[in-house]
């Protein structure tokens, strides 16, 4: 089932190959939503590691009882108002199934509605539903949605537009409080940060990676951050195991970075690689720098800050003046990718089951 999910969208997303028109790329987008939101917010709880979590987390408050003002420094208050709204309309035995239906909907339309504006959209798609698509709409789905919202304000980071940029910002907090990082991304391309500079600072993150310095601590971050030291005194009695910072993700976002670095000249005044290429610089280096305080962190926040690969993958086509080559290797990859998140990693079960069905 996850293969034809995959596959089915792919071959609707090439269909835009052969019809340019854009109202031929808004119904394949309306058949592509359809299929992932589907898929995605009817779901069972066999499928995904954090299904039984979400039912947890979200029946928590049943009728906002328990709620006061200390309870949003822990729960997004996404997280607690979107249940209790179903619950109040459709009662106890339907108020889950729409929930999860709500959070697909946002988190899968809100991103084909920004892949669509852009000029690669077939090989956007690809690059999204490899992976990126199961692991946001189907395990992370609060931070799927706040991805999304990102992934819509790139272009207002492109044109500078700042008062957009962080009202998507602040929506996307009210879903997942690791959407904080959007801000330091703000920051990040405000200072308009040279190549070389961007380079040295990946080396010094891969450095502290090897090293295993535990920033969180060493600067007391978890003393600020109540929910920070929740997960470290969590990982204290788990006794997780450490991060592998050479992960099949990590290597295939290395190789990206190499071949863009190498041909960065061709790319000189697109306005929109100039943003999300450092933004991708940033998620492996983020990636690194967290690494040796927990996987949580580290994991989570390349997660949140790699769903620009959707959108800046595609540009390896550019680079090689038979584009079919680019094509190519953006097909491998995606194949790789999807085998990688199902066959190579206890993320999913093998097995789809839909309620629905």
């Amino acid at each position: 089932m996850y293969s034809l999910i995959f596959l089915s969208s792919v071959i609707f997303a090439l269909l835009s190959q052969f019809k340019s028109e854009q109202s031929i790329k808004i119904i394949l987008c309306l058949i592509i939503g359809f299929i992932l939101i589907i898929s995605a917010g009817t779901r069972s709880s066999d499928v995904g590691k954090d299904y039984e979590e979400y039912i947890r987390l979200f029946d928590l408050f049943p009728n906002f009882k328990g709620v006061d003002a200390s309870t949003f420094l822990l729960y997004e208050p996404a997280t607690i108002l979107i249940p209790n709204i179903f619950l109040l309309i459709a009662g106890p035995h339907y108020y889950l199934n729409l929930t999860f239906i709500l959070f697909a909907f946002l988190g899968v339309s809100i991103k084909l509605y920004a892949i669509q504006k852009y000029r690669l959209f077939f090989l956007g798609i690809v690059v999204y539903v490899s992976s990126i698509y199961f692991l946001q709409e189907m395990v992370i789905i609060r931070a799927g949605v706040a991805c999304a919202l990102f992934l819509l304000s790139i272009n207002d980071l492109v044109e500078g537009n700042n008062k957009k940029y962080f009202l998507k910002i602040t929506i996307a907090l009210l879903f997942h409080f690791s959407s904080f990082i959007f801000i330091l991304v703000w920051i990040f391309i405000k200072f308009k940060i040279k190549p070389k500079v961007l380079y040295a600072i990946l080396f010094l993150c891969f450095a502290i990676a090897l090293l295993k310095i535990n920033l969180l601590t060493l600067l007391r971050i978890d003393s600020i951050f109540p929910k920070v030291r929740l997960y470290l005194d969590l990982l204290e009695i788990t006794k997780e195991g450490p991060v592998n910072i050479f992960n099949f993700k990590i290597i295939f976002s290395l190789f990206f970075t190499v071949l863009f670095a190498f041909k960065a000249s061709i790319f000189k005044g697109d306005k929109l690689f100039d943003v999300l290429f450092p933004i991708h610089i940033m998620s492996i280096s983020l990636f690194f720098v967290l690494s040796p305080t927990a996987m949580v962190f580290s994991l989570r926040v390349f997660d949140l800050l790699s769903v620009v690969q959707i959108l800046l993958y595609p540009f390896l086509i550019y680079i090689f003046k038979e584009r079919w080559i680019g094509y190519l290797i953006i097909l491998t990859i995606a194949v790789f990718n999807f085998i990688y998140t199902f066959y190579l990693t206890d993320i999913f079960n093998y097995s789809y089951n839909s309620w629905i069905i």
